[in-house]
């Protein structure tokens, strides 16, 4: 999958993002874009990339989108459980969001377990952390916002 070029971006493995960022996997793709693994390459810190689609409805979902993160600055990641924001920047007509890299998101996660399912007690440390955010979340008067969902990641493996 590194190697393939995603949604026409031209991103591919070893692809150079912005003036600092080196390609090193695509983590996911969908009908907004791409995000891939980056390394920064003055810091060497990993990040993951969101590069959204130059397509006016998607451009309008990402600035919407932007608009909430600034937002979510205000708190703080490891209490809240909300990925940490990085920032943005624009790249070839592309808007291109940085956050934090984590392990895995839910959805990875899920797919792992197959068709098992969880157990109560896999359950739990999830159904705490999504509450955990959702309820910082609503402290901070975000309540509903169209075209953009809100990505459900584990903060810790060693949490489940």
């Amino acid at each position: 999958m590194a190697h393939e070029r995603c949604h026409n971006l031209g991103i591919t493995k070893s692809s150079t993002l912005g003036n600092c960022y080196m390609v090193e996997d695509i983590i996911g793709k969908g009908g907004f874009g791409v995000v891939a693994k980056c390394r920064k390459t003055d810091t060497n810190r990993a990040v993951a990339i969101k590069i959204s689609k130059s397509e006016a409805d998607i451009l309008e979902q990402a600035v919407e989108e932007i608009a909430i993160l600034k937002r979510l600055r205000c708190l703080n990641p490891d209490t809240s459980n909300i990925v940490q924001w990085h920032g943005f920047f624009f790249h070839k007509g592309n808007i291109y969001t940085t956050f934090e890299l984590l392990n895995q998101s839910l959805y990875h996660y899920l797919k792992e377990q197959h068709t098992r399912g969880l157990t109560m007690g896999e359950l739990k440390p999830i159904l705490h952390q999504l509450a955990t955010a959702l309820a910082h979340v609503h402290s901070i008067d975000i309540r509903r916002q169209t075209g953009f969902g809100f990505r459900l990641v584990l903060t810790s493996r060693s949490d489940l």
